[in-house]
Formats: structure tokens, sequence, C-alpha cells
């Protein structure tokens, strides 16, 4: 379908409670990719949708042609870093809060996001 935004969800066991809202948005974003450490995980996620391609290391799924698009549900102390990376392999990225754990992850992060022609956007859900 033209026009989808191919997302991967990384970290999916928290990234599997999202299921609803890609369902909800399926005329504009496919879930085509999910990547996790835990192959229980991995297997759960191809059992319920099995045309997603599944990744056991995150630069296997940024250097593959998995997706457009990166949703971080990974730990907080890995969002930047892996936002960073995301941007610099050409993915757009929605993280989960929170950003940074420092000051200097802060800065790398906007520099990153203001040197790609990608978007980044940071996705609050406390209520």
């Amino acid at each position: 379908m033209p026009g989808l935004i191919r997302a991967a969800v990384v970290g999916g066991r928290r990234g599997g409670s999202y299921g609803r809202a890609f369902d909800a948005l399926s005329d504009q974003i496919l879930v085509s990719a999910i990547c996790d450490v835990d192959p229980a995980v991995l297997d759960s996620w191809s059992k319920a949708r099995p045309d997603v391609r599944t990744f056991s290391r995150y630069e296997d799924l940024l250097g593959a042609d998995a997706c457009d698009a990166v949703f971080l549900a990974t730990p907080m102390g890995l969002h930047a870093g892996q936002a960073i990376q995301a941007l610099q392999a050409g993915k757009h990225v929605l993280s989960e809060v929170i950003a940074a754990t420092t000051i200097e992850d802060c800065w790398a992060l906007v520099e990153a996001a203001e040197s790609s022609d990608r978007t980044y956007m940071l996705a609050e859900n406390y209520c």
C-alpha cells in the first residue's frame, strides 16, 4: 500500500502494548519489523504478526531495508544513543520518554536531529 510508513518496534516486550494503537493507524503505519534481544519476545511477535521481520540486533535492523521509522520502547538509558543511530541511518524516530539521561546526550540528540533530514519526536506517555 503506497504512502504507508514502515515502522519498526524496538523493545518488543514494552512495545507490544502499543499494538492497538498501531492497528488503529493501519491506514498510515505498517509495523514491518520488531527488534528485541529476547528470542521469546521475537517468537511472540512472529506468531501474532507473521509478516513482521524480526531482529535481535539493533544494528542489523538499521542496516536492513526493513523500516522507514523506529519506535523506541527500550530501557530509558538507551533512548538517546538509539535515536542518534537511527537518525544517522536515515530513519525517522518516535521515542518514548525519556529522551536522554545527560545534558551531553541531549545536545548530541539535538545535533543529530538537526543535521538529519528525518523527523525525531519525543512521545510523552504519562497521564
